[in-house]
C-alpha cells in the first residue's frame, strides 16, 4: 500500500494522538499501517458494531497484524459479566415487561411512571456518573406537559429507576446490554495494553469515553467530527475531549471523486452559521476516484432521514426494482423504536382489538387515544406510523407481503435501502437521498420562541432560554452532518432534490444563508 504523507506521519508518531478523518480517507486503512508499524506492542482495536469489527478482523489478518485485540465496547464488558457467568442477558426494559416484572397495573399512570423511569435508567447507564441520583433527570425533559408529570411523580419514578438497576444487579431481573456495559465502567477497568486505537470517536458515549480515559498505554483517538450524528442518544465527541493530544488530519478520500468530495464540502459550509466555532476554511477534502465514461455502476442505494420515509417511498415505487435490500431488515420499517409492531397499530385503527398481539396496544380504545398518550409522554418516535397508519389503513398489509417478495441478500439486490444514520460506513457507486433539504430538515418558523399551555387555557409563545437556542442550533448542526454522511456515501453520482446543492448564483446562496442567520440569530 502506498501512503500519503498525512498516513506516514500519523503512523510515524509514537505518542498520544488525535487524528480528525474526513469522509472516505482511509483512517481504517492507516490504522492498520498503524498496528503493522509497532509488531511488538500488545495493541486494542475499539470499533462500534460487530460487522465492523469482523471486517476489521479480516483486514487485519489479510494485511498480517499480529499482536492485537480487535473488539467493541460492549463485546469487552461481555466477556467479563455475560460470558463469565455473572449476569444473565435479557432484554432491554420496556413498559410493559417492567410493569409485569413489578406487579402494575396497566394503567396510564402506571404506565408513564415506568416509561420515564425507563428513560431515566437508560440515560444512567450512558452516562459516566456514579449514581442514579447524579443523573438530573428532570432537566432532559423538554415537553412542558411532560415535564409537569415528572416534577409530580419524581420520588415515585426515582424509586423504579432505582429498583430496575438494583433487581438487574442482584440478578432478580435478567440484564439489559446497557446495564452490563455501565456496571464494567463503573469498575474503572484498567486493562494491560501499549497501543489503543480507538474507531468513530465523534460518536463515543459518555460511558465509552470514560473507558478509554482509565486506559493506560498510548491512544490513537479517531474519527471525523463533521460525522457526529448520534448526539441525541447521548454520544460526545471524543475528538475534543484529548486537548492535550497532537492533532493530525486526513484529507484525501480514496472513496469519491472530487465533485462528490465538493458537494460534501457544500454541505458542511452551513454549518458556520449554527456553529461559532466552525472555521469552514480549515476543512479540507480531496477526492481522488477517477469517473470515466467505462465505469460501471454497479452498486446503489436509496437513503432516507427516516425508516417511514423509505417505506412511503416503497408503497409508491415498489415496482421498479426485480430485487431490493433494506439494511436492518423489513423488521426495521414496520417496528417502532417503542417496540410497537405496525400489524398491531392497522388492526388498533380498524377497530379490530382481538387481532392485536401487543397487551399494551390491546388496552386503549383507538389509535388517537394512543397517539395522545406518546404526547403526554413527550416521546414522538411513533408519530410517524401512527400518520402513516392512518393514511393507508389496512393497503399496508398487502404492500408489505410484496415487499417481502422481492427481499433478497445485499449482494444479489439492485438497490439497497437504508437510513442515513445507518449507512454510515458503507459506500455505493451511486447513491439517491430522499427528501427536500429545506422543507423536511430546518424548521419552518422562528426557533427563537416555543409553545407553552397558557394558564387560562390555550396556547402561548415565550422566549427560548439560550441553552434551549444553543440545544436547537447543535441540533441543525447533527442535521448538516447527516447531510454530509449521505453525501459521501456516494463514489460516482449522486442523486437528490435539493437546489442549494446544485450549480446556485451567488444571490441566492447569499439569500439562503441570510435566512438561516435570522431564524437562528
Amino acid at each position: 500500500m502506498k501512503l500519503t504523507d498525512e498516513q506516514k506521519q500519523i503512523i510515524e508518531y509514537e505518542e498520544n494522538q488525535v487524528i480528525e478523518a474526513g469522509a472516505g480517507c482511509g483512517k481504517s486503512s492507516t490504522l492498520i499501517q498503524k498496528a503493522l508499524a509497532f509488531p511488538n506492542l500488545k495493541k486494542v482495536y475499539f470499533s462500534f458494531t460487530s460487522a465492523s469489527v469482523k471486517d476489521m478482523k479480516k483486514r487485519a489478518y489479510d494485511s498480517g497484524v499480529k499482536n492485537i485485540e480487535i473488539i467493541t465496547f460492549h463485546g469487552l464488558a461481555h466477556t467479563k459479566f455475560i460470558k463469565s457467568g455473572q449476569y444473565k442477558l435479557g432484554y432491554n426494559p420496556n413498559v410493559y415487561g417492567i410493569s409485569k416484572e413489578f406487579g402494575l397495573k396497566q394503567d396510564n399512570l402506571s404506565n408513564k411512571i415506568v416509561h420515564h423511569a425507563i428513560k431515566w435508567f437508560e440515560l444512567f447507564c450512558n452516562s459516566d456518573l456514579e449514581t442514579i441520583e447524579d443523573l438530573k433527570y428532570i432537566e432532559t425533559i423538554e415537553s412542558e406537559k411532560a415535564k409537569k408529570f415528572v416534577e409530580h411523580q419524581l420520588e415515585n419514578i426515582k424509586r423504579m429507576t432505582i429498583d430496575i438497576w438494583d433487581r438487574m444487579d442482584k440478578k432478580k431481573l435478567d440484564c439489559s446490554h446497557s446495564f452490563y456495559l455501565k456496571k464494567y465502567q463503573l469498575t474503572h477497568p484498567t486493562l494491560n495494553y501499549d497501543l489503543i486505537l480507538v474507531d468513530e470517536s465523534q460518536d463515543l458515549n459518555p460511558v465509552q469515553l470514560d473507558i478509554i480515559k482509565g486506559l493506560k498505554g498510548v491512544k490513537v483517538i479517531v474519527g471525523d467530527s463533521n460525522q457526529q450524528i448520534y448526539s441525541w442518544r447521548g454520544a460526545v465527541n471524543a475528538l475534543k475531549s484529548f486537548p492535550d493530544y497532537k492533532v493530525f488530519t486526513l484529507t484525501e478520500s480514496f472513496r469519491f471523486t472530487q465533485e462528490i468530495a465538493d458537494l460534501g464540502l457544500k454541505a458542511l459550509s452551513f454549518k458556520e452559521v449554527y456553529d461559532s466555532e466552525f472555521d469552514f476554511s480549515k476543512v479540507k477534502l480531496i477526492g481522488s476516484a477517477k469517473f470515466t465514461p467505462q465505469t460501471k455502476i454497479k452498486t446503489k442505494a436509496i437513503l432516507s432521514r427516516s425508516n417511514i420515509s423509505i417505506l412511503e417511498y416503497l408503497f409508491n415505487y415498489l415496482d421498479r426494482y426485480e430485487s431490493i435490500y433494506i439494511e436492518g431488515g423489513i423488521e426495521s420499517l414496520i417496528n417502532t423504536q417503542s417496540g410497537i409492531k405496525i400489524t398491531d397499530l392497522i388492526y388498533l385503527q380498524s377497530g379490530e382489538i382481538d387481532k392485536i398481539e401487543n397487551f399494551f396496544v390491546k388496552k386503549f380504545p383507538s389509535i388517537e387515544k394512543l397517539q395522545e398518550y406518546y404526547e403526554d409522554l413527550d416521546d414522538m418516535s411513533i408519530d410517524g406510523m401512527l400518520k402513516f397508519v392512518n393514511r393507508y389503513k389496512k393497503q399496508i398489509l398487502f404492500q408489505l407481503v410484496k415487499i417481502n417478495e422481492k427481499l433478497t441478500e445485499k449482494q444479489f439486490a439492485s438497490i439497497t435501502f437504508s437510513t442515513l444514520h445507518k449507512s454510515k460506513g458503507t459506500e455505493f457507486d451511486e447513491v439517491e437521498i430522499l427528501g427536500n433539504f429545506e422543507q423536511d430538515w430546518f424548521p419552518h418558523s422562528s426557533p427563537n420562541t416555543k409553545e407553552i399551555d397558557h394558564p387560562e387555557g390555550g396556547k402561548m409563545s415565550v422566549e427560548l432560554e439560550d441553552f434551549e437556542i444553543k440545544k436547537l442550533k447543535n441540533q441543525m448542526c447533527e442535521e448538516l452532518h447527516l447531510r454530509y454522511v449521505g453525501v459521501t456515501r456516494a463514489k460516482y453520482k449522486l442523486l437528490h432534490n435539493w437546489e442549494w446543492l446544485n450549480d446556485s448564483t451567488e444571490e441566492e446562496i447569499n439569500e439562503m444563508e441570510q435566512i438561516k442567520k435570522e431564524v437562528l440569530s
